[in-house]
């Protein structure tokens, strides 16, 4: 027993250790402290660039907090009774969806902004 468990172990890392390094295809996402010094600092194109994948990337998490609180009022829906309570789950995972749509919404609005101070800032370059 031990002895499979160490052949496996052992196998796994090798497995493991010869997988070459990827780099990644596109920049890091921020960090929020990094975003709010970039927001601080912006000046070229490159940064509002950065600063409009960010909350590109934001909209995208919203979006799927929306989708995931539409399915569960779905879930509370169908069933009711097995979830009692003078506020109906359902109704709260809605205001939940429509809250969360309306930050992605705000969110792809920054980044369109900072897209469009990016273009502006472009011409500056050439």
């Amino acid at each position: 027993m031990k002895l499979t468990l160490l052949f496996l172990l052992t196998a796994s890392f090798l497995v493991f250790v010869q997988q070459p390094v990827k780099a990644p295809s596109k920049p890091s996402i921020l960090s929020t402290k990094e975003l709010k010094q970039l927001i601080t600092s912006a000046k070229t194109s490159e940064d509002h660039f950065r600063i409009a994948a960010y909350y590109e990337e934001e909209a995208k998490r919203l979006q799927g907090k929306k989708t995931e609180h539409v399915d569960m009022a779905d879930e509370y829906d169908k069933n009711p009774q097995r979830y009692p309570s003078k506020l109906s789950l359902g109704e709260h995972c809605r205001n939940l969806a429509g809250y969360y749509g309306l930050a992605a919404q705000k969110a792809l609005e920054i980044a369109g902004v900072h897209k469009q101070m990016a273009q502006q800032l472009e011409p500056a370059r050439n």
